[in-house]
């Protein structure tokens, strides 16, 4: 999967939740490092999740469909977007503001550890 934003604390979190599902990503901060990548690399992606106020970002969603039919794409929206959903993108999600991306990013990170705590327990034979 593809993660593809300037913003490197959603990419940060966005990844963190989609690794813990089981989904291996990617995040870049560009349209055009993305063509790049996948251009010139043997990645296989299913799935991108783009932010559409990105520069050459309609662009790159509509080649990435001419070249890839089958992949999927999430248009990620900033709180000022407004749909339609771009005709390119399956499905949008809406960023969360940015204050709100932090306490997202802090109940995130002490979930993670308290299930480490728990794992930890769990696996430590008793006396």
């Amino acid at each position: 999967m593809l993660l593809i934003d300037k913003d490197l604390r959603l990419l940060s979190w966005l990844g963190r939740i989609l690794a813990k599902a089981g989904f291996r990503t990617v995040p870049v901060t560009s349209c055009r490092f993305a063509e790049r990548l996948l251009a010139k690399s043997s990645l296989q992606v299913d799935l991108v999740v783009v932010n559409v106020s990105l520069p050459g970002s309609a662009r790159f969603m509509r080649s990435l469909l001419r070249n890839f039919p089958n992949m999927k794409v999430i248009a990620l929206l900033d709180g000022e977007f407004q749909p339609p959903l771009p005709p390119h993108a399956h499905s949008y999600f809406r960023k969360p503001e940015r204050d709100d991306l932090k306490a997202i990013v802090d109940e995130l990170e002490a979930t993670l550890e308290w299930l480490c705590v728990v794992q930890e327990v769990l696996r430590d034979p008793i006396g």
